[in-house]
């Protein structure tokens, strides 16, 4: 269409703009060469720039006779109508340009627009090659579409394998190494798929397989290695973003944040004491409740902690014992027990003395019954049961009868209690029901103790104390009383026989011996059942002396004698009486007596007693150890449980003493719950693999960006080596007078050029000028421009 400029208008313009512009600047180059003064053009891909020599001094008569008769015809050329159609409208200030290059500033080469025109100097130098090598620089600085060297010279960098980068001085990519970038001055990767970023940063491990990472479970894989630093030489990573995924880099930041959860976690997670996990201590100011505790297992050799349900129980029981305890110590309704001999009414009082009191009902006496005959002996301390001193009795009152009739003669006492030495058959003192006397430990507290042996047979009742021997006493008496009390009588018999012999004839007829078949009939000759002794004091008592023992049996009417009476007296005397108070009355105690009076008295074989409410028996040793066992387990336990702080809202272990290590603790699963050291160490590796994940990703993103950069520069080069190729393959004219105007092209790895130039033979036969362009398939164009003279 009219007045539409194709396409391809724009680099035609470009090509002849640059061949004009370039041709004296080339030819001023040319001549260089030729001069005396031979120097390096500086910065070629930047600016040309002549040094001040003869060259410059020629470019004078060049801008003269050749710069400006071609920029003159080219302008006109381009003025035409014809060519305004295909090109846009250009304006070449060649004269100006080499002007500069005549006083020595910098060339400066002009840029077009894409619609032709002349938008300002450039300094563009656009390089294809397998390699770069700067002639002074060991650096390169790659940014603002240029690569520049930096630095002073340094030693190579050496990629081994394929596909293996390696970028700085001394930056290795080992042997070994496939797929592998070394980026900074000695940096080097031994390990395939791997990244060492920075000077001196060395990444040596590579790929892992199958291994074990802190915090997670199963095995782990990995594809390379990412090194910013070496051994001794860290670096730190800054400006990372917080990561999102499960593979991307925590910051500092977010593991201060897990930190202070950590930290507020630890001032309230139980932990153990130390690494040998053998103790905790809850921290709690004013102790530590601790919840939802499931019940333990009570055995000997269990080591679970009990739950306050269980401690409970334990407690009530223990409340028990300790309500039957004391009431056993106060003496409400007591067993046989020991009582202090200065305050006798005050049984139990821990003070084990020699006195037994047996307190009934409303303090009334005890009946103490199925007691086993005591020893009648001389120094015995036996009890004697009813039967004995029924049969003292017996003995005395026949006595007393011989003595009032003075006919009956005393009967040596020579029976004895059997099956004294057989013992208590280890049976202890206990109430017995009156009604059912071999029904010991009843549970009903009456005025019966029924001692029950072995069998149920009889029980020796020893070390019994001598008891009061008067009118109204409810004391038991000993063997020792009773074996005086015999004796005194059997004395008393043989005194009243030889009495009855010696008085003979007396008006007063004296206490005589008597046959029993013919009993003789004093005192008036009439018999009675009473014999009085009358001594020179008519009203004076008379003493018998040198009395036989009598019979000691339930139908004996012999009189016992002192022996005999004192053997009952002494038996009473030890055995368990009541005490008595100042008036000689029975108190409600019973205080046990032994050999020292000032020694404590044990009572041995006590049966276990009921241990429930209202019980009233007493209890043995081995009850009371059981007692102190669960109460000692349960302050055992109260010391050293994990209980609520006041109010139930929080537990602290070890109030007053160091922080405590709470193991075996259980993976938390709501937002209350603790965490175990695992969950914690899981946290923060998962926060770590996010960090090295993110920072992979961005690394990577950036590593491909820089690839791609690359991979640019790397066709731009190879278009401009096609450019130079094709330039390089243009012919000249060859015969004095004569032009040309030539095509030529190129390619170079994939990219590929066309070069149009123009030359002429001077007609002198000697000089040679020669103009050109170059356009690449990457849409840069070149020129250039060659003066020769040839002799």
């Amino acid at each position: 269409m009219a007045g539409k400029k194709h396409p391809r208008s724009n680099i035609v313009a470009r090509l002849l703009t640059r061949t004009v512009l370039s041709a004296p600047i080339l030819l001023a180059m040319t001549l260089a060469e030729q001069a005396e003064a031979q120097q390096r053009v500086v910065s070629a891909c930047s600016n040309v720039s002549l040094p001040r020599s003869a060259v410059t001094d020629i470019l004078s008569p060049v801008i003269t006779g050749i710069a400006t008769p071609i920029e003159t015809t080219v302008n006109s050329i381009l003025d035409l109508p014809v060519l305004g159609v295909l090109l846009p409208d250009l304006s070449l200030n060649a004269t100006g340009l080499l002007a500069q290059a005549a006083s020595g500033a910098p060339i400066t080469l002009q840029a077009l627009a894409t619609d032709g025109t002349i938008v300002g100097p450039t300094d563009q130098c656009r390089l294809t090659s397998d390699s770069i090598t700067l002639d002074t620089p060991a650096g390169v600085a790659i940014g603002g579409n240029q690569i520049t060297g930096l630095g002073a010279d340094g030693a190579a960098a050496f990629a081994s394998d394929i596909n293996a980068i390696a970028f700085g001085n001394n930056a290795r990519s080992e042997a070994g190494a496939t797929g592998s970038i070394a980026l900074g001055t000695n940096s080097s990767v031994t390990a395939a798929n791997s990244v060492a970023l920075g000077a001196g940063t060395t990444a040596t491990r590579g790929a892992l397989a199958g291994y074990t990472a802190t915090g997670l479970t199963g095995l782990q894989n990995s594809a390379g290695e990412v090194s910013i630093g070496a051994p001794g030489a860290e670096r730190q990573l800054t400006n990372v973003a917080p990561g999102t995924a499960p593979t991307d880099a925590a910051t500092v930041g977010q593991v201060d944040g897990v930190s202070a959860q950590l930290g507020a976690l630890g001032s309230v997670a139980v932990q153990y004491d130390s690494a040998a996990r053998d103790r905790v201590t809850l921290a709690g100011g004013a102790g530590t409740v601790l919840a939802n505790v499931a019940p333990g297992a009570l055995t000997a050799t269990s080591g679970e902690a009990v739950n306050g349900s269980q401690l409970f129980a334990t407690n009530a029981q223990v409340a028990a014992n300790t309500a039957a305890i004391a009431t056993l110590g106060n003496g409400s309704a007591g067993a046989v027990r020991y009582s202090s001999p200065g305050s006798p009414t005050v049984p139990n009082d821990g003070t084990v003395t020699d006195d037994a009191t047996l307190a009934g009902a409303s303090g009334g006496p005890v009946g103490l019954h199925n007691l086993r005959a005591g020893t009648l002996a001389a120094g015995s301390t036996d009890a004697v049961n009813g039967d004995q001193l029924f049969a003292t009795n017996q003995a005395v009152a026949g006595n007393t009868g011989a003595i009032t009739n003075l006919t009956t003669q005393v009967d040596a006492n020579t029976t004895q209690i059997a099956n004294i030495s057989a013992g208590l058959a280890n049976q202890p003192l206990r109430y017995a029901d009156a009604a059912a006397p071999t029904t010991p430990n009843g549970g009903a507290v009456t005025d019966d103790a029924t001692l029950v042996g072995a069998s149920g047979g009889a029980v020796g009742l020893r070390n019994v104390r001598a008891g009061a021997v008067v009118a109204g006493s409810t004391d038991a008496v000993n063997g020792d009383q009773l074996a005086s009390t015999n004796a005194q009588v059997s004395a008393n018999t043989t005194a009243i026989t030889n009495f009855s012999n010696l008085v003979v004839g007396s008006t007063v007829s004296p206490v005589q011996y008597s046959n029993p078949d013919n009993p003789t009939a004093p005192n008036g000759g009439t018999l009675t059942n009473d014999v009085t002794l009358v001594g020179a004091d008519t009203l004076a008592p008379v003493a018998l002396h040198n009395i036989a023992g009598g019979a000691v049996s339930a139908t004996s009417t012999d009189a016992v004698n002192g022996q005999q009476l004192f053997a009952v007296s002494t038996q009473a005397s030890n055995s368990v009486q009541y005490d008595r108070d100042a008036a000689g009355a029975r108190t409600n105690s019973i205080t046990l007596a032994g050999a020292d009076p000032a020694a404590a008295v044990a009572l041995n074989n006590v049966a276990a007693g009921t241990v429930a409410a209202g019980s009233t028996q007493a209890v043995n040793g081995g009850q009371l150890y059981a007692t102190n066992q669960v109460a000692q387990q349960a302050a055992t336990l109260g010391a050293n449980s994990v209980q609520y702080d006041q109010g139930r809202t929080s537990v602290t272990f070890n109030t007053t003493g160091s922080a405590v290590v709470l193991r075996n603790v259980a993976a938390g699963t709501s937002a209350t719950d603790a965490v175990n050291v695992g969950q914690l160490q899981s946290g923060l590796q998962t926060a770590v693999n996010q960090a090295n994940a993110y920072t992979d990703t961005r690394l990577n993103q950036a590593l491909s960006s820089m690839d791609f950069n690359l991979r640019e520069v790397r066709r731009d080069l190879s278009a401009g080596t096609s450019s130079a190729l094709a330039a390089a393959g243009l012919p000249q004219a060859n015969e004095p007078g004569r032009s040309m105007v030539a095509v030529g092209g190129g390619t170079y790895r994939g990219q590929s050029a066309l070069a149009i130039g123009a030359s002429t033979f001077l007609n002198d036969g000697h000089s040679i000028f020669r103009v050109g362009a170059t356009i690449d398939s990457q849409g840069y164009g070149g020129a250039n421009a060659g003066f020769g003279y040839q002799f």
